[in-house]
Protein backbone atom coordinates (compact mmCIF):
# COMPACT_ATOMS: atom_id res chain seq x y z
CA UNK A 1 0.00 0.00 0.00
CA UNK A 2 1.39 3.38 -1.05
CA UNK A 3 1.76 5.40 2.16
CA UNK A 4 1.89 8.72 0.29
CA UNK A 5 -1.47 7.99 -1.33
CA UNK A 6 -2.84 6.95 2.04
CA UNK A 7 -1.70 10.19 3.66
CA UNK A 8 -3.20 12.12 0.78
CA UNK A 9 -6.53 10.33 1.21
CA UNK A 10 -6.55 11.02 4.95
CA UNK A 11 -5.84 14.70 4.35
CA UNK A 12 -8.61 14.86 1.75
CA UNK A 13 -11.17 13.22 4.03
CA UNK A 14 -10.28 15.43 7.00
CA UNK A 15 -10.31 18.51 4.78
CA UNK A 16 -13.74 17.62 3.44
CA UNK A 17 -15.05 17.17 6.98
CA UNK A 18 -13.70 20.59 8.01
CA UNK A 19 -15.26 22.34 5.00
CA UNK A 20 -18.73 20.86 5.41
CA UNK A 21 -19.89 23.20 8.23
CA UNK A 22 -20.08 26.07 5.71
CA UNK A 23 -20.05 24.40 2.26
CA UNK A 24 -21.92 21.68 0.39
CA UNK A 25 -19.31 19.36 -1.14
CA UNK A 26 -19.34 17.15 -4.22
CA UNK A 27 -16.15 15.04 -4.01
CA UNK A 28 -14.28 14.16 -7.21
CA UNK A 29 -13.26 10.50 -7.36
CA UNK A 30 -9.57 9.76 -7.92
CA UNK A 31 -10.14 8.41 -11.43
CA UNK A 32 -11.53 11.82 -12.46
CA UNK A 33 -9.17 13.88 -10.30
CA UNK A 34 -7.13 16.14 -12.56
CA UNK A 35 -6.31 18.66 -9.85
CA UNK A 36 -9.70 19.19 -8.22
CA UNK A 37 -10.68 17.12 -5.19
CA UNK A 38 -14.11 18.65 -4.62
CA UNK A 39 -16.61 21.12 -5.99
CA UNK A 40 -17.88 23.18 -3.05
CA UNK A 41 -20.80 25.57 -2.72
CA UNK A 42 -20.77 28.22 -0.01
CA UNK A 43 -23.79 28.14 2.33
CA UNK A 44 -25.49 31.18 3.85
CA UNK A 45 -27.61 30.83 6.97
CA UNK A 46 -31.19 31.90 6.23
CA UNK A 47 -32.79 30.91 9.51
CA UNK A 48 -32.07 28.81 12.56
CA UNK A 49 -32.86 25.65 10.57
CA UNK A 50 -32.10 26.47 6.94
CA UNK A 51 -29.18 27.48 4.74
CA UNK A 52 -29.07 28.81 1.18
CA UNK A 53 -26.43 27.68 -1.37
CA UNK A 54 -24.61 30.53 -3.10
CA UNK A 55 -21.27 30.68 -4.96
CA UNK A 56 -19.48 27.50 -6.06
CA UNK A 57 -15.73 26.96 -6.15
CA UNK A 58 -13.08 24.28 -6.63
CA UNK A 59 -10.96 22.85 -3.81
CA UNK A 60 -7.67 21.00 -4.00
CA UNK A 61 -6.53 19.31 -0.76
CA UNK A 62 -2.86 18.90 0.12
CA UNK A 63 -1.19 17.43 3.19
CA UNK A 64 0.57 19.99 5.38
CA UNK A 65 3.91 18.42 4.43
CA UNK A 66 3.49 19.65 0.84
CA UNK A 67 5.30 22.98 0.38
CA UNK A 68 4.61 23.71 -3.29
CA UNK A 69 2.56 22.63 -6.30
CA UNK A 70 3.90 22.72 -9.84
CA UNK A 71 1.76 23.02 -12.95
CA UNK A 72 3.30 22.51 -16.36
CA UNK A 73 2.23 21.43 -19.84
CA UNK A 74 -1.40 20.26 -19.93
CA UNK A 75 -1.78 20.97 -16.22
CA UNK A 76 -0.86 24.61 -16.77
CA UNK A 77 -3.37 24.89 -19.62
CA UNK A 78 -5.99 23.32 -17.35
CA UNK A 79 -5.18 25.74 -14.52
CA UNK A 80 -5.54 28.84 -16.68
CA UNK A 81 -8.86 27.73 -18.21
CA UNK A 82 -10.79 27.08 -14.98
CA UNK A 83 -14.18 28.80 -14.91
CA UNK A 84 -14.67 28.64 -11.13
CA UNK A 85 -12.36 30.04 -8.44
CA UNK A 86 -9.74 27.56 -7.19
CA UNK A 87 -8.81 27.35 -3.50
CA UNK A 88 -6.10 25.13 -2.07
CA UNK A 89 -6.49 23.59 1.37
CA UNK A 90 -3.44 22.55 3.39
CA UNK A 91 -4.53 19.90 5.91
CA UNK A 92 -2.59 19.05 9.06
CA UNK A 93 -3.70 15.61 10.22
CA UNK A 94 -1.73 15.75 13.49
CA UNK A 95 -3.41 18.92 14.75
CA UNK A 96 -6.73 18.32 13.04
CA UNK A 97 -6.51 21.72 11.39
CA UNK A 98 -6.75 23.23 7.92
CA UNK A 99 -5.52 26.37 6.18
CA UNK A 100 -7.40 27.59 3.11
CA UNK A 101 -5.52 29.54 0.42
CA UNK A 102 -6.82 31.59 -2.46
CA UNK A 103 -5.16 31.60 -5.89
CA UNK A 104 -5.87 35.33 -6.20
CA UNK A 105 -2.26 36.13 -7.09
CA UNK A 106 -2.58 33.78 -10.05
CA UNK A 107 -5.56 35.85 -11.25
CA UNK A 108 -3.32 38.92 -11.29
CA UNK A 109 -0.70 37.12 -13.39
CA UNK A 110 -3.31 35.85 -15.83
CA UNK A 111 -4.65 39.38 -16.23
CA UNK A 112 -1.37 40.75 -17.54
CA UNK A 113 -0.59 37.74 -19.75
CA UNK A 114 2.42 36.89 -17.57
CA UNK A 115 1.96 33.19 -18.29
CA UNK A 116 1.69 33.47 -22.06
CA UNK A 117 5.40 32.70 -22.52
CA UNK A 118 5.84 30.45 -19.47
CA UNK A 119 6.06 26.68 -19.45
CA UNK A 120 5.40 26.11 -15.75
CA UNK A 121 4.15 27.78 -12.61
CA UNK A 122 4.97 26.83 -9.02
CA UNK A 123 2.54 27.82 -6.25
CA UNK A 124 4.24 27.90 -2.85
CA UNK A 125 2.89 27.71 0.70
CA UNK A 126 4.31 29.41 3.75
CA UNK A 127 5.08 32.89 2.41
CA UNK A 128 3.42 36.08 3.64
CA UNK A 129 4.60 37.75 0.45
CA UNK A 130 1.99 38.64 -2.17
CA UNK A 131 4.19 39.35 -5.20
CA UNK A 132 5.53 37.03 -7.90
CA UNK A 133 9.12 35.76 -7.71
CA UNK A 134 10.46 35.25 -11.22
CA UNK A 135 13.05 32.51 -11.68
CA UNK A 136 16.01 34.45 -13.08
CA UNK A 137 17.91 31.27 -14.01
CA UNK A 138 15.06 29.87 -16.05
CA UNK A 139 12.62 32.28 -17.65
CA UNK A 140 10.17 29.48 -18.46
CA UNK A 141 9.05 29.08 -14.83
CA UNK A 142 7.27 31.52 -12.55
CA UNK A 143 7.29 31.00 -8.77
CA UNK A 144 4.19 32.45 -7.16
CA UNK A 145 3.56 32.51 -3.39
CA UNK A 146 0.02 31.82 -2.26
CA UNK A 147 0.38 34.47 0.43
CA UNK A 148 -1.20 34.10 3.85
CA UNK A 149 -4.11 31.69 4.31
CA UNK A 150 -7.49 33.40 4.00
CA UNK A 151 -8.88 31.08 6.71
CA UNK A 152 -7.39 28.75 9.28
CA UNK A 153 -9.38 26.57 11.71
CA UNK A 154 -9.56 23.19 13.41
CA UNK A 155 -12.13 20.62 14.45
CA UNK A 156 -13.00 22.44 17.66
CA UNK A 157 -13.62 25.84 16.01
CA UNK A 158 -15.59 24.19 13.17
CA UNK A 159 -18.09 23.01 15.78
CA UNK A 160 -18.69 26.56 17.04
CA UNK A 161 -22.18 28.06 16.90
CA UNK A 162 -21.05 31.11 14.91
CA UNK A 163 -18.55 29.34 12.65
CA UNK A 164 -20.80 29.25 9.56
CA UNK A 165 -21.40 33.00 9.84
CA UNK A 166 -17.72 33.86 10.32
CA UNK A 167 -16.65 31.59 7.45
CA UNK A 168 -19.30 33.13 5.19
CA UNK A 169 -18.12 36.67 6.04
CA UNK A 170 -14.63 35.78 4.81
CA UNK A 171 -15.40 33.57 1.81
CA UNK A 172 -18.37 35.39 0.30
CA UNK A 173 -16.42 38.55 -0.69
CA UNK A 174 -13.58 36.36 -1.98
CA UNK A 175 -15.94 34.41 -4.23
CA UNK A 176 -17.64 37.55 -5.56
CA UNK A 177 -14.21 38.98 -6.33
CA UNK A 178 -12.84 35.89 -8.06
CA UNK A 179 -16.04 35.26 -10.05
CA UNK A 180 -15.72 38.82 -11.32
CA UNK A 181 -12.01 38.41 -12.08
CA UNK A 182 -12.67 35.31 -14.17
CA UNK A 183 -15.33 37.20 -16.14
CA UNK A 184 -13.04 40.23 -16.65
CA UNK A 185 -9.91 38.23 -17.45
CA UNK A 186 -10.40 38.32 -21.26
CA UNK A 187 -10.11 42.14 -21.22
CA UNK A 188 -7.14 42.20 -18.83
CA UNK A 189 -8.87 43.55 -15.72
CA UNK A 190 -8.56 42.21 -12.17
CA UNK A 191 -9.87 43.47 -8.83
CA UNK A 192 -6.84 43.55 -6.55
CA UNK A 193 -7.26 42.43 -2.93
CA UNK A 194 -5.18 42.46 0.23
CA UNK A 195 -5.99 40.21 3.16
CA UNK A 196 -5.21 38.77 6.55
CA UNK A 197 -6.11 35.32 7.86
CA UNK A 198 -9.70 34.91 9.14
CA UNK A 199 -10.73 38.40 8.07
CA UNK A 200 -12.67 39.66 5.02
CA UNK A 201 -10.41 40.85 2.17
CA UNK A 202 -9.97 44.54 1.31
CA UNK A 203 -10.29 45.76 -2.25
CA UNK A 204 -7.44 47.95 -3.54
CA UNK A 205 -9.16 48.81 -6.80
CA UNK A 206 -8.86 47.28 -10.23
CA UNK A 207 -5.57 46.44 -11.90
CA UNK A 208 -5.34 46.49 -15.68
CA UNK A 209 -2.82 44.99 -18.06
CA UNK A 210 0.06 47.37 -18.69
CA UNK A 211 2.51 48.21 -21.43
CA UNK A 212 4.30 44.88 -21.12
CA UNK A 213 1.36 43.14 -22.77
CA UNK A 214 1.62 42.81 -26.58
CA UNK A 215 -0.79 45.29 -28.15
CA UNK A 216 -3.93 43.55 -29.33
CA UNK A 217 -5.88 46.61 -30.43
CA UNK A 218 -9.37 47.40 -29.22
CA UNK A 219 -11.12 44.37 -30.70
CA UNK A 220 -11.00 42.10 -27.59
CA UNK A 221 -12.29 44.87 -25.31
CA UNK A 222 -15.02 45.97 -27.72
CA UNK A 223 -16.09 42.38 -28.35
CA UNK A 224 -16.47 41.83 -24.60
CA UNK A 225 -18.46 45.07 -24.36
CA UNK A 226 -20.85 44.28 -27.21
CA UNK A 227 -23.63 42.43 -25.34
CA UNK A 228 -23.67 45.13 -22.65
CA UNK A 229 -23.82 47.91 -25.25
CA UNK A 230 -26.70 46.12 -26.99
CA UNK A 231 -28.54 45.82 -23.66
CA UNK A 232 -27.89 49.51 -23.01
CA UNK A 233 -29.35 50.36 -26.41
CA UNK A 234 -32.49 48.33 -25.73
CA UNK A 235 -32.95 50.06 -22.37
CA UNK A 236 -32.63 53.44 -24.08
CA UNK A 237 -35.24 52.51 -26.68
CA UNK A 238 -37.86 51.47 -24.12
CA UNK A 239 -36.93 53.72 -21.19
CA UNK A 240 -39.15 56.63 -20.15
CA UNK A 241 -36.36 59.03 -19.27
CA UNK A 242 -34.33 58.72 -22.48
CA UNK A 243 -33.43 61.95 -24.27
CA UNK A 244 -32.42 62.50 -27.91
CA UNK A 245 -28.91 63.30 -26.65
CA UNK A 246 -28.77 59.88 -24.98
CA UNK A 247 -29.70 58.14 -28.22
CA UNK A 248 -27.25 60.25 -30.23
CA UNK A 249 -24.43 59.27 -27.86
CA UNK A 250 -25.42 55.61 -28.22
CA UNK A 251 -25.26 55.93 -32.02
CA UNK A 252 -21.81 57.50 -31.76
CA UNK A 253 -20.64 54.67 -29.50
CA UNK A 254 -21.94 52.06 -31.97
CA UNK A 255 -20.20 53.90 -34.84
CA UNK A 256 -16.96 54.01 -32.83
CA UNK A 257 -17.11 50.26 -32.25
CA UNK A 258 -17.83 49.57 -35.92
CA UNK A 259 -14.87 51.72 -37.05
CA UNK A 260 -12.62 49.57 -34.89
CA UNK A 261 -13.90 46.29 -36.28
CA UNK A 262 -16.72 45.31 -33.90
CA UNK A 263 -20.31 45.85 -35.06
CA UNK A 264 -23.43 45.37 -33.00
CA UNK A 265 -25.36 42.26 -33.99
CA UNK A 266 -27.78 43.11 -36.83
CA UNK A 267 -26.51 46.72 -37.18
CA UNK A 268 -29.21 47.60 -39.74
CA UNK A 269 -31.87 46.82 -37.14
CA UNK A 270 -30.19 49.09 -34.59
CA UNK A 271 -29.93 51.92 -37.12
CA UNK A 272 -33.61 51.59 -38.00
CA UNK A 273 -34.64 51.48 -34.31
CA UNK A 274 -32.59 54.51 -33.29
CA UNK A 275 -33.69 56.51 -36.33
CA UNK A 276 -37.34 55.69 -35.68
CA UNK A 277 -36.93 56.69 -32.01
CA UNK A 278 -35.39 60.05 -32.94
CA UNK A 279 -38.05 60.81 -35.54
CA UNK A 280 -40.91 59.83 -33.24
CA UNK A 281 -39.67 61.83 -30.28
CA UNK A 282 -38.74 64.83 -32.43
CA UNK A 283 -42.34 64.92 -33.70
CA UNK A 284 -43.62 64.87 -30.09
CA UNK A 285 -41.13 67.44 -28.78
CA UNK A 286 -43.01 70.75 -28.24
CA UNK A 287 -39.74 72.68 -28.46
CA UNK A 288 -39.35 71.64 -32.10
CA UNK A 289 -42.93 72.16 -33.27
CA UNK A 290 -43.77 74.91 -35.77
CA UNK A 291 -44.98 78.01 -33.81
CA UNK A 292 -47.78 78.52 -36.40
CA UNK A 293 -49.32 75.21 -35.28
CA UNK A 294 -49.86 76.46 -31.76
Amino acid sequence: MDQNLRKGDLAEHLGSYLLRPFAALAPVIRMDDHGIDAVATLLRRQSARSVVPEHSFYVQFKAASVTSIEYGGDKLDWLTQLRLPLFIASVDIRSGSIALYTTHLLSRQLTNDALSTRQAIVLSFGSKNTTADWDIRNGSTIHLPLGPAIMQWDVRSAAGVDFLHSAYSVLSPWLRCEDGNIALRPIGVCEWMTWETNAPPRSQGRAMSGSTVPRKGLVPDLTAMRPYVEKLGMNLMVGDGTSPDDVSLFIRLADFMERHGVSLKQPHVWRAMTQHWLETHAANDPKKQDPSES
